[in-house]
């Protein structure tokens, strides 16, 4: 198996919205899509959000050569006078997934490629294509253990600017989950998550002004400081649950297949959100779509995200 043992923590950011993305076509490894409107206020928003408190802290700013993340990334030029110091790696081992399909609609998917898109939607441990892909993801976790070992100090950051499927496979590849499970994390466009040292998750999708709060939600988690687990509907009539956080991770663990809930790492007045998908036997039927943002008693900045990884990290030795 796999075992990553990084010297720092590492933060996984989504390109902003392209034009492909609001128009439902396939983007692979295509290299026409580009930042809407939209996206590059998005990718605007994450940059100042990673760089206001943290700019001195990143080591490293790893990017998909893709024109999508390279667009994302020059606003964290624009954002970062202190980015001199970091260092720089454009790397086709981010790309996104390769498909046959990419540039066609949903619709022309489906009639055209049946079979090969049921497996790829259904099926990832069986599908070429995601063997690829997680085949390039622990290159990309090996190269980046690598260079952490002559690391100075342990504060050994990286940001990583990426595509929603190989974000998926790093994740995965990260924790140690299979294939099957590719599909249970919800990435948002420049929405951000967070790995330490541990191969912990400290955030998904954040921060909290960024809107990656899904409709159609199951379930919310509330971390807070009481004794027993508390739980209520909410508008939506999914259920809300307060509670300490060894009553939260054996909430999740139960509740919602799939998810390693010992990897969550809990903020007070933190909020998570997941996907209970019940009537199906895949074992990832849960998805996880937020952990630890919009959080009540305070705004958190990545800068003290960043510091309580170290802190945990420190803990370990």
């Amino acid at each position: 198996m796999f075992i990553l043992v990084l010297s720092g923590a590492t933060l996984l950011i989504r390109h902003g919205e392209t034009d492909w993305n609001r128009s439902g076509r396939a983007q692979g490894q295509s290299n026409e899509p580009r930042l809407t409107s939209t996206g590059h206020e998005q990718a605007a928003q994450t940059a100042k959000w990673v760089t206001a408190s943290a700019a001195e802290r990143i080591h490293t700013l790893a990017v998909s050569t893709l024109s999508r993340a390279q667009e994302t990334a020059k606003y964290f030029d624009t954002f970062a006078a202190k980015r001199r110091n970091w260092v720089r790696w454009d790397t086709e081992l981010l790309w996104e997934v390769s498909v046959p399909w990419q540039g066609q609609q949903r619709g022309d998917i489906d009639d055209k490629y049946a079979e090969a898109y049921r497996i790829h939607r259904k099926e990832p441990e069986n599908c070429p294509h995601f063997a690829e892909l997680y085949a390039r993801a622990q290159k990309f976790w090996e190269t980046r253990d690598s260079a952490s070992v002559s690391a100075v100090s342990p504060a050994n950051h990286w940001v990583v600017i990426a595509h929603q499927q190989s974000i998926r496979a790093l994740l995965n590849t990260a924790i140690g989950q299979p294939r099957s499970y590719h599909r249970i994390w919800k990435i948002s466009n420049a929405g951000c998550t967070l790995l330490d040292q541990q191969r912990r998750v400290h955030l998904v999708n954040g921060p909290a002004r960024s809107a990656h709060v899904p409709d159609d939600r199951d379930l919310e988690l509330y971390c807070e400081s009481v004794q027993t687990l508390h739980v209520e509907r909410g508008e939506r009539g999914q259920l809300q649950v307060y509670g300490p956080v060894a009553a939260l991770q054996e909430y999740l663990a139960k509740n919602v297949p799939g998810i390693q809930a010992q990897r969550f790492v809990w903020y007070p007045g933190g909020r998570s959100c997941f996907r209970i998908s019940a009537g199906t036997q895949s074992q990832a039927s849960g998805a996880v779509w937020y952990h630890n943002i919009e959080p009540v008693d305070v705004d958190w900045s990545l800068a003290q995200y960043l510091e309580e990884c170290e802190r945990m990290a420190a803990a370990q030795v």
